[in-house]
C-alpha cells in the first residue's frame, strides 16, 4: 500500500468550469455549485482518490487556478512544483479551446522538466447542443502535445471520477517506475 501527495494545477479560461470540477471531485459531487465567485489567483482543494484495483491512494492537493491573464506571473510561483495538470476548456467556447496552448506554454515556463504529465478537458458535456468544439479536435490537440483526453460534465457529474482516477493512477505508476529505477541503480553501484 502507498500513499502518494500530489500537485494537481487545474488551469484554463476563465468559465470554463475548473472550480466546479474541483468542487465535484472534492465533495464526491454531493452538491453543484449553483454560483461561486471568480477564482483569485488560485484555491488549494485537498482530495484522496483511491487507486482503481489496488491498495494505493493519492492525496491531491488541486490547485484551481484563476482564468485571468492578471495572476500569470503570481501562478507561475505556484506552479513551480506541480507534479501534474489538467488544461480545461469549455466545448462551447472556441477561444477557451484555441487558449489551450498558451495555459501550456504557461505551465511548461513555470515547470520546464518533463517529469510531469497532464489531461486535456473538454467540459460542459451537458451543453451539447450548444458544442463548437469536437471530440476529434479535442482528441486531435491531446494527442499532439501527448496528452490524455477526456470530455465531461461537473455539472451533471458525468466523467469527473475517470479523470482523477486516470490521474491517481498514471503517479502511482510514475513513483513505482522511479523507484525500479533507483533499485536498479543501487545494485549496479553496489
Amino acid at each position: 500500500m502507498v500513499l502518494l501527495h500530489g500537485k494537481l494545477v487545474i488551469a484554463g479560461d476563465m468559465t470554463v468550469g475548473k472550480t466546479a470540477i474541483c468542487h465535484v471531485a472534492a465533495n464526491d459531487a454531493n452538491a453543484f455549485p449553483k454560483s461561486y465567485n471568480c477564482t483569485n489567483m488560485a484555491d488549494l482543494v485537498p482530495k484522496q482518490i483511491r487507486v482503481p484495483d489496488s491498495d494505493d491512494t493519492v492525496e491531491f492537493f488541486l490547485i484551481d487556478s484563476a482564468g485571468n491573464s492578471i495572476y500569470l506571473d503570481s501562478l507561475r510561483d505556484i506552479w513551480v512544483t506541480m507534479d501534474m495538470y489538467c488544461i480545461v476548456y469549455d466545448i462551447t467556447n472556441r477561444n477557451s479551446f484555441k487558449n489551450c496552448g498558451m495555459w501550456l506554454e504557461q505551465l511548461s515556463q513555470s515547470r520546464g522538466d518533463h517529469n510531469v504529465f497532464g489531461v486535456l478537458i473538454g467540459n460542459k458535456k451537458d451543453k451539447e447542443n450548444y458544442r463548437v468544439v469536437s471530440t476529434q479536435e479535442g482528441k486531435q490537440l491531446a494527442t499532439s502535445r501527448k496528452l490524455e483526453f477526456f470530455e465531461c460534465s461537473a455539472k451533471d457529474n458525468k466523467g469527473i471520477a475517470e479523470i482523477f482516477k486516470y490521474l491517481a493512477s498514471e503517479f502511482v505508476g510514475r513513483y513505482r517506475k522511479r523507484i525500479k529505477t533507483l533499485e536498479k541503480m543501487g545494485r549496479d553501484n553496489y
